[in-house]
């Protein structure tokens, strides 16, 4: 299982976002869908959709064309 970190707090377009590493691998940096939500001023589940969504053309994006 991959161990999700906490690094602190990262200035992004003038908002403070939490810095999270471990959700792509080891080291690597993501962003919850939370913090999408509040920096977009949506709710969570609309973003949520919105990840599902884009997320399946990724894979038959790449079902489709791989390299």
């Amino acid at each position: 299982m991959i161990e999700i970190t906490l690094g602190g707090k990262q200035n992004f377009m003038g908002r403070e976002i939490p810095v999270v590493y471990g959700g792509f691998g080891k080291g690597k940096k993501c962003v919850s869908d939370k913090t999408i939500a509040e920096y977009r001023d949506k709710i969570i589940n609309s973003i949520s959709i919105a990840f599902k969504f884009y997320l399946s053309h990724f894979f038959e994006y790449f079902l489709l064309n791989p390299k």
